[in-house]
């Protein structure tokens, strides 16, 4: 018979199981050359390879430099990171995924996925994985060296193990159907937390020495790195939104101007950076004349929303700024737009031609995303 629903225990559980899964996969103790040889060796014949020489080393960056000199001195160019993964993912998931497919009701497997799956998937992805690429990749292409693509295995590629085990918590699976998943689970501190695979070589990188986050879990310091490895290799995040080294040094470390500011390129650097220094700061000097605003209900986020279209001037002359206010975020995002728009050739003088003019869409289209509210 299906399990159909949770019990009201099971319920409580399931709301602080995801964030203990992920404060387990992102905050590891640091290992020795021995655990790194051993999670390594575990995971080739896992996969059915032959056992790799493993190297442990500091950081990301040291990672990336090592591929490249094993390439040039021993021609190893049979990277492996797809093929592993793959063969690790069929051999856990594909068996664990079918076997809950016959135990739980559609709905509430369903339920389970939205709340341990694919709420982790992005979480966790989103946490380090683009960020350190773009790093390592301008670093490395400026000493014109290759980058070898990398896998997180216990990071990035785990959020997937959570609804299994949390299934096997609850005795939906049983001690013999995860036998596999428990080992793997239980060697994740052994994994490093960015590796580099090859035929017969494996470069782990050991886990982080330092990481700082706000209220929310967000990674996030305004004075030195928010995630750190040996070897001072780190990156900069604040309120969870990556800034590059330079612009962290412009805007947290010096004092910007409002027109630094205005001219941020990110929307969500730059809302984080106008939360720091305020919105009056930002657009004082402009001199703003409020023309029109809104306050409804947004039907993509169903969130509260709040928007204002002000006249401004600037070096260039007379601008509109359209304001949009995130009360999901509580983050406020300026845009210029110009008084006439270039896509109908008129006047822009309504918040609804202003946010229309941002997205390239028609005014009416733009509306029918709005649920109505007091204008």
């Amino acid at each position: 018979m299906k399990k159909e629903f949770l019990t009201q225990e099971e319920e409580v559980s399931l709301e602080g199981f995801a964030e203990s899964f992920e404060k387990r996969v992102l905050q590891l103790p640091q290992i020795t050359e021995k655990d790194a040889e051993k999670g390594m060796k575990f995971q080739y014949k896992l996969g059915e390879f032959d056992e790799p020489i493993v190297f442990l080393v500091d950081n990301p960056f040291e990672a990336q430099l090592m591929a490249n000199i094993i390439q040039e001195i021993l021609e190893v160019d049979a990277k492996l990171d797809a093929k592993l993964y793959d063969k690790l993912y069929d051999k856990l998931h594909a068996k664990l995924h079918n076997k809950l497919h016959n135990k739980l009701r559609d709905k509430l497997h369903g339920k389970l996925d939205a709340k341990l799956h694919d709420k982790l998937h992005a979480k966790l992805r989103d946490k380090l994985r683009d960020k350190l690429y773009d790093k390592l990749h301008d670093k490395l292409h400026d000493k014109k060296l290759e980058y070898f693509y990398a896998s997180y295995w216990n990071v990035f590629y785990s959020y997937w193990l959570c609804r299994f085990e949390y299934c096997h918590k609850i005795g939906v699976l049983d001690d013999e159907e995860t036998k596999e998943l428990r080992e793997y689970l239980n060697n994740l501190n052994n994994f490093g937390s960015y590796n580099l695979v090859f035929e017969g070589i494996a470069i782990v990188v050991q886990h982080p020495i330092f990481f700082n986050r706000d209220i929310e879990g967000n990674l996030h310091s305004t004075e030195t790195f928010a995630i750190q490895w040996k070897g001072d290799f780190g990156l900069n995040f604040v309120k969870g939104v990556y800034f590059e080294e330079d612009l962290f040094s412009v805007f947290f470390k010096k004092k910007a101007t409002p027109k630094e500011i205005m001219e941020m390129r990110n929307q969500d650097q730059k809302a984080v950076v106008i939360e720091k220094y305020g919105m009056d700061y930002v657009i004082g000097e402009m001199k703003p004349k409020l023309i029109d605003t809104f306050d409804g209900m947004s039907k993509v986020t169903g969130k509260k929303i709040h928007y204002e279209l002000l006249r401004v001037k600037t070096p260039a002359g007379e601008r509109n700024l359209f304001i949009a206010e995130d009360h999901s975020k509580h983050t406020r995002h300026p845009i210029l737009v110009p008084i006439v728009s270039d896509i109908d050739n008129k006047e822009i003088i309504r918040w609804s031609q202003a946010g229309a003019w941002t997205f390239e869409m028609e005014e009416q289209e733009y509306l029918e995303c709005i649920k109505e509210g007091e204008s």
